[in-house]
């Protein structure tokens, strides 16, 4: 993924679609690009990563919790077992 905005010839264009970003508004930012999402600065660009990152750990957190639930049902298990063999 390109980062950015090009110019050419008085003309911004994203770099990763291409498209051209029509920015008529004086001193106006563009975080993404309209077209492709794609972010156009670095703090667009951190922000995707930071969440990257927060949806990755929550995936390795559901995974550790799904895990947890999975031992405790083979402890429960082991125990019903046992209750129901006595």
């Amino acid at each position: 993924m390109e980062l950015g905005i090009e110019t050419k010839n008085d003309q911004n264009f994203c770099k990763a679609c291409g498209h051209e970003l029509n920015m008529d508004v004086q001193n106006q930012i563009y975080n993404f690009c309209p077209f492709c999402s794609a972010p156009l600065n670095l703090v667009a660009f951190n922000f995707v990563k930071e969440k990257e990152k927060s949806i990755k750990f929550q995936a390795v957190e559901e995974i550790i919790h799904l895990t947890k639930q999975k031992e405790m049902l083979e402890v429960l298990k082991t125990y019903l077992d046992k209750i129901s063999n006595e």
